[in-house]
């Protein structure tokens, strides 16, 4: 369990973040919390886990920093529903399942009118989280509406807001509406699309009227590569000023990445999803290569570590395809040369 005294004394008020993750997204998690660490260093950090070798790991790689790891066996309300979930869902719908659990088991333990921002393991930051949050009114609740583009409207029935990113201020209603999400994902969470329901997701369109609920159109906040996949219906541009990217003028604070993934000496980089953008170059100069580069850099760590795991199923999709975009899959070497850091140092 946690330390509950250690953390009632630690900055009250302030920002806290977590994610959760099992063995086959540890380095994209680890790349996660990097940047999110790098533009908040004085946030504290959670990180559940779900395996002992991946507990192992993960405190031998955050070791002496501000990041608990967690795993969930140490809390037997957690790991018993947790257990229940698989009973009629597939591992990763148990995950999904258990998030607003794992919210609420936090929001037990920190201080009131701390924040505590959600990242999904496959988010990447690029800012300060705070800088947006400055600029917004009041809010207990901040959700991230999608900003799909015409092409992809009909997506809208999956979920008016992306769960990747949640931030919540320790309160009343914050409370209220994590209980009535938590008891929602107990009853039904699967990713399929059935009478209105979609995963966690979905539920959020009708939690979204609860009060404290501030609803967030950002292009530079947690937007994913679809953003991007219509330019003839939609204007879009990315600008880069002293190191700091926009996304149409908007600050880019952390972007969502789908399908990446790193196996032996390449990264996958999902791409191929979705339609091939007119400012290609741009996006992959100064949106894909930080994560990439970060990635690579996490993956040699763990390497040195001696860390090892078996091949995500997911990479397997990627031998099946008939046609591969010459940047779908990027080679590690390139990744760690000299020029790449060039380019994203904007030398």
């Amino acid at each position: 369990m946690l330390n509950i005294n250690r953390l009632a004394i630690m900055d009250k008020g302030s920002l806290k973040y977590f994610t959760y993750f099992d063995k086959n997204f540890i380095e994209l998690g680890i790349t996660a919390v990097e940047s999110f660490k790098k533009h908040n260093p004085k946030a504290t950090g959670f990180i559940y886990c779900f395996e002992l070798e991946t507990e192992k790991i993960l405190k031998e790689y955050f070791k002496n920093e501000n990041v608990f790891i967690i795993n969930i066996k140490s809390n037997k309300d957690i790991e018993k529903k947790y257990l229940s979930y698989l009973e009629d869902r597939t591992h990763l719908e148990a995950l999904i399942s258990l998030k607003p659990s794992l919210i609420r088991n936090l929001m037990c333990e920190i201080g009131n009118d701390d924040l505590l921002a959600y990242i999904d393991a496959d988010l990447f930051f690029y800012s300060n989280l705070s800088f947006r949050l400055r600029h917004l009114d009041d809010f207990e609740i901040l959700l991230s509406k999608h900003i799909f583009p015409f092409s992809m409207r009909e997506s809208i029935k999956y979920g008016k807001f992306n769960a990747g990113l949640i931030v919540l201020r320790n309160s009343k209603n914050a409370m209220r509406f994590i209980v009535e999400w938590e008891k929602l994902c107990s009853e039904w969470c699967k990713l399929e699309f059935v009478d209105g329901k979609y995963a966690d997701q979905k539920y959020l369109d009708e939690l979204s009227d609860l009060p404290g609920v501030v609803q967030l159109t950002d292009p530079g906040m947690n937007n994913g590569m679809y953003y991007f996949s219509d330019y003839q219906s939609i204007k879009r541009m990315i600008n880069n000023e002293f190191q700091v990217s926009f996304v149409n003028d908007y600050r880019l604070i952390c972007f969502h990445f789908h399908g990446l993934r790193i196996y032996k000496k390449y990264i996958f980089t999902g791409f191929n999803r979705y339609k091939f953008p007119k400012n290609f170059f741009q996006i992959f100069r100064y949106i894909y290569l930080p994560i990439l580069v970060e990635l690579e850099s996490v993956a040699r760590k763990l390497e040195l570590m001696k860390y090892s795991k078996l091949q995500p199923s997911s990479i397997g999709l990627f031998s099946k395809l008939k046609w591969i975009s010459r940047f779908t899959i990027v080679n590690r070497k390139i990744i760690g040369s000299k020029f790449t850091k060039k380019l994203i140092n904007h030398e």
